[in-house]
């Protein structure tokens, strides 16, 4: 679906307020696909460092009226996050996020309310795959951006029991954050590692080892205590055949961006 994301910035920017515009109703016949352009033409821009300032507040606000009408409680979808991101409610959450997320970097004050009172409710309700899904690949950037938001809900969000939770995508999809990952239920992350399609990860892991600072503690009894789970020899003959190798740095690093989408499709 062409939503003119490879046009330079400027002239997306005018492409974005001229689709808000137009913005459909949501029982208008064909309004998901409209939906998804202006959602996703948001977060590039937001990502970009730019916004639409004029309209800034009524795109926030229609963002979270689209999330309000797709959420829902289910924990049965195949890939949550890949299906999330194709569907208007989805992505505007992911937009949200990534408004938040550089809200949060220019003004230095931690995630704004807009955001957090729509992320306390998902966290608060039943759960849906899908929504807690978009949360997790962005916990990295949460958690930078405002720690403290982070820990006072760190029972819902850094919870490994249940393979919804926010952080378990985080592992497999998220931005690679040691100071993260150090805060997780080590007999949790072992137990995840040992889950099937655990690459992503064992690659957060095995970066992490990589780490002069030891976040995980030393390598070697780190590695002792995963084989000794059920499971646990296999995830580290695996994690040593897909060793990642250590990413070259970014100029962005550190600054919150949600810089690319997933990547992620729904199965099917």
């Amino acid at each position: 679906m062409w939503c003119g994301l490879c046009l330079p910035l400027s002239r997306r920017g005018t492409l974005w307020e001229a689709a808000f515009a137009v913005r459909p109703r949501t029982d208008t016949p064909g309004a998901e696909q409209l939906q998804l352009v202006i959602s996703n033409l948001l977060h590039r821009l937001w990502n970009s460092g730019a916004s639409p300032e004029a309209v800034e507040a009524d795109a926030v606000t229609w963002l979270r009226a689209l999330i309000t009408g797709w959420s829902t409680p289910r924990l049965d979808t195949s890939s949550p996050l890949g299906t999330a991101t194709t569907a208007p409610g989805g992505s505007a959450l992911l937009s949200l996020t990534a408004w938040g997320i550089q809200h949060a970097v220019r003004t230095g004050e931690g995630v704004p309310e807009p955001l957090t009172v729509v992320l306390e409710e998902l966290l608060g309700a039943e759960p849906d795959d899908q929504a807690l899904a978009i949360i997790g690949f962005g916990l990295g950037q949460l958690r930078h951006c405002d720690p403290a938001w982070v820990s006072a809900h760190a029972d819902t969000l850094l919870s490994l029991e249940s393979a919804w939770r926010p952080a378990r995508t985080w592992l497999i999809h998220g931005r690679p954050d040691p100071v993260l990952l150090a805060r997780l239920d080590r007999a949790g992350l072992w137990r995840a590692l040992c889950a099937p399609r655990a690459e992503g990860a064992l690659d957060q892991v095995f970066l992490a080892l990589l780490e002069e600072d030891e976040p995980l503690g030393p390598a070697g009894a780190f590695l002792a205590g995963l084989a000794g789970c059920p499971g646990g020899g296999a995830a580290v003959s695996a994690g040593h055949l897909h060793r990642p190798r250590r990413p070259r740095p970014c100029r962005r690093a550190g600054r919150g961006h949600l810089a690319r989408r997933p990547r992620c499709r729904p199965a099917g």
